[in-house]
């Protein structure tokens, strides 16, 4: 028995290398694609669009695009998008987001799985978002990547596209994520663990030399959003 925990282990750890290089992959792609208004010498086919007022839509929709790419590239994972929920939710009328059994179903952006046998096993539900967005939509994105397991312990990613930021907008994100980190629903136990994927489409002077594309856990986020700061010139 402990041999086979040793070797789940290691697979488990493998699962978690392999997502997280095709999330960074597809962030990576995401930072170079041209926009609608000013071609450059992107090798990317997909755009940024733009508005009626000449502004760049940003949206979460491109980088989930590119990492569906990125899927489709490699051997590990079988994927579903705008996956139904098991869990029912309740997110409006109510003071926090919560399970309510007598709610509606939710979807979850990406869902990868393994096949074992006959079957397809979820191994990593994945959410996107798009801007320094109100708290209440991390709740409930956070609340269904902690609670959507199917009786399994399951690392899942929430990955978070900025434009740019300043000192007031990391200020602002470790409010909101220490909030959404601390949403739960006291009637289950928490299993599930979640990694903000944090990546800036562009970086003002001051801030050049700060990383691009950041991975945060539960632990480390205030740390390291903070050490963000401190890179200014």
């Amino acid at each position: 028995m402990p041999e086979f925990k040793s070797f789940e282990h290691k697979l488990l750890k493998r699962w978690k290398h392999n997502v997280e290089k095709l999330i960074q992959t597809s962030l990576e792609e995401l930072r170079q694609i041209d926009n609608e208004g000013t071609p450059s010498q992107s090798n990317s086919r997909l755009i940024f669009p733009v508005k009626g007022n000449h502004e760049t839509r940003i949206s979460e929709q491109e980088a989930r695009f590119l990492f569906v790419k990125q899927i489709e590239n490699q051997p590990d994972f079988y994927y579903s998008v705008e996956t139904p929920t098991s869990e029912r939710y309740r997110f409006t009328g109510v003071p926090e987001p919560r399970i309510d059994p007598k709610g509606k179903s939710g979807s979850i952006d990406v869902c990868l799985y393994e096949r074992v046998s006959d079957q397809y096993e979820r191994k990593h539900l994945i959410e996107f978002k798009a801007h320094n967005v109100d708290v209440d939509d991390f709740k409930k994105d956070f609340l269904k990547l902690k609670y959507e397991n199917n009786g399994k312990t399951l690392t899942n990613y929430f990955v978070h596209i900025l434009k740019t930021f300043d000192a007031g907008t990391i200020d602002s994100l470790k409010k909101k994520y220490q909030k959404a980190f601390e949403i739960n629903d006291k009637s289950q136990p928490i299993t599930n663990s979640i990694i903000i994927a944090l990546c800036f489409l562009e970086l003002k002077p001051k801030y050049s030399s700060a990383n691009k594309i950041l991975f945060l856990n539960e632990c480390n986020f205030n740390e390291q959003l903070d050490n963000l700061k401190k890179e200014s010139k």
